[in-house]
């Protein structure tokens, strides 16, 4: 009778001098899968699942699914993802894993897409989904429903202007749709988006918010001002100085005859003289406005 010599494998123990084989079910303490506890759903799992379908990063149906003798007996019909897609529809399968299109595409038909980087898309759409997922959990009410995965990874690959586009489930509803635009964009602007977007115009310098105030509401120079060339404004355009020295010069009831620079106009507008010296940096040049 065999001693035997027991090696372990991931479900049985072999005996390396008779060749006997047990099966042994043990817990898998390296497979975090394993642990004995309810889970419950997880939505980053399962949009993560049907993005690596879609990139082509996913192993597919098993190789026993009734799904690749239904497409091996129709490939002669199949040209392009929307011809599997309907094939799918009207077959009678339970599960038709409208998710492995694109491999479906890639074995049974010759439809390619330009080629792109799948890592770096990977990265960008999951980072794209973590963000609505933050933004959808601090504003979501009692009975607030998540988006459809499909509608989110359609209309990412739409924002980033992807070719994997082809690939997704088309919309079926303008009503739905509608309805998950205005969602998304209730919680962008609740989570902050309106907020950076202030923050960002308030960011602006005051010379370019009174350089596009100029241009909308002051009024041309009128007959007998000719804004002067210089240096600041090529073309012999003064453009936003000559304007804001008109109104300066209707403000304290003086003119201005567009001689000299920039400069010695403001101070011939502000003190009534032009023999004021006009300001001067360390090089001794005029100062520009």
């Amino acid at each position: 009778m065999c001693c035997h010599n027991w090696l372990l494998t991931d479900w049985s123990r072999v005996c390396n001098l008779c060749g006997v084989e047990k099966r042994v079910l043990q817990h898998d303490t390296f497979n975090k899968y394993s642990a004995p506890l309810c889970r419950g759903y997880d939505r980053w799992g399962r949009f993560k699942i049907k993005l690596d379908k879609l990139l082509g990063l996913h192993g597919g149906p098993a190789v026993g699914d009734p799904v690749w003798e239904i497409l091996k007996i129709h490939e002669a019909t199949l040209h392009t993802p929307q011809c599997v897609r309907r094939l799918l529809r009207v077959s009678r399968l339970k599960n038709k894993h409208y998710d492995c299109i694109r491999m479906f595409s890639d074995i049974f038909t010759k439809f390619r897409i330009v080629h792109i980087d799948t890592f770096s898309t990977r990265e960008i759409l999951l980072a794209k989904f973590r963000k609505v997922h933050s933004d959808w959990t601090k504003t979501k009410s009692r009975n607030d429903t998540f988006f459809s995965y499909d509608f989110l990874l359609r209309n990412f690959l739409e924002e980033t202007n992807c070719p994997l586009l082809v690939y997704c489930k088309p919309p079926t509803s303008k009503r739905r749709k509608k309805k998950y635009m205005t969602k998304l964009r209730v919680i962008r602007v609740d989570n902050g988006y309106k907020k950076y977007c202030q923050k960002l115009a308030a960011s602006r310098s005051p010379n370019e918010s009174v350089r596009s105030l100029s241009r909308l509401y002051l009024p041309p120079l009128g007959e007998g001002h000719v804004a002067p060339a210089g240096p600041c404004r090529p073309n012999g355009t003064a453009g936003l100085g000559a304007n804001l020295l008109r109104t300066l010069s209707n403000s304290f009831g003086k003119q201005w005859d567009g001689s000299g620079s920039l400069a010695d106009a403001f101070f011939h507008v502000r003190k009534g003289s032009r023999s004021d010296p006009p300001a001067r940096t360390s090089s001794g040049a005029n100062i520009c406005e």
